[in-house]
């Protein structure tokens, strides 16, 4: 273990940078001109990854199962688009990519980024697959958002526009695995006990059953499904 760090520290020095704590887009993850050429590398190693996103996106299935992913390539350029990168350790990221949208809920599909070993060409992309109760698990999640201080990944998905049916789910992350923490579910309305997404508080009421069951996802490809 001590070996591996010691590399890893040796590659982010060889670059003159330090291991990055977080990403925002477009400044942190573009083609940029800038003048530092440890910092130009880490920029550009970043745009390559959102272009190696994009290419693999517009093929099928996942061209047709997501109707509203964002112009990664543009995004790689320069522009603001909805990818989000969540640190979960310096130079280790999520990635997170939309990939549809509707009128309560958007879906998002998650990658794993690290910065901490040296680029050797493109790697395979390495997809999350998160876990329900029953053990199975999907790449497609309801995000809503990410708590930077625990790590922590909450998705919910809004069955109507009351909020008094739906899914939450609460993910931590064991060396960039995603693991279900925390699951309540209410899957028919009955216009009691509505909830709109908040990060302080759960889904509460009668018809709302919490799970504290812990489940373990996995990390796959785009088209390599994994089995936890």
């Amino acid at each position: 273990m001590r070996v591996v760090l010691i590399s890893v520290l040796l590659s982010s020095a060889a670059f003159g940078q330090q291991l990055r704590r977080s990403i925002t887009l477009p400044k942190d993850c573009s083609f940029s001109a800038e003048s530092h050429e440890g910092k130009r590398r880490v920029l550009h190693r970043c745009a390559e990854f959102l272009v190696q996103l994009d290419a693999a996106l517009k093929q099928s299935p996942w061209s047709e199962r997501c109707g509203d992913l964002p112009d990664l390539k543009a995004a790689s350029l320069g522009e603001s688009v909805p990818v989000f990168f969540h640190a979960l350790a310096p130079g280790r990221f999520v990635a997170r990519v939309r990939c549809s949208s509707g009128a309560y809920n958007e879906q998002f599909l998650h990658f794993v980024w690290d910065e901490r070993k040296p680029a050797s060409g493109a790697a395979p992309l390495q997809l999350l697959y998160f876990p329900f109760v029953d053990g199975t698990v999907d790449p497609l999640v309801f995000t809503r958002d990410f708590d930077p201080a625990k790590k922590e990944l909450l998705s919910f998905r809004k069955v109507t526009g009351d909020g008094s049916a739906g899914l939450y789910r609460r993910f931590s992350f064991d060396d960039g695995v995603p693991v279900l923490r925390e699951s309540i579910e209410k899957p028919e309305s009955d216009h009691l006990d509505g909830w709109d997404f908040d990060r302080k508080s759960t889904p509460k009421g009668a018809g709302w059953v919490r799970s504290l069951k812990v489940v373990r996802g996995c990390i796959g490809g785009l088209n390599e499904p994994c089995t936890p």
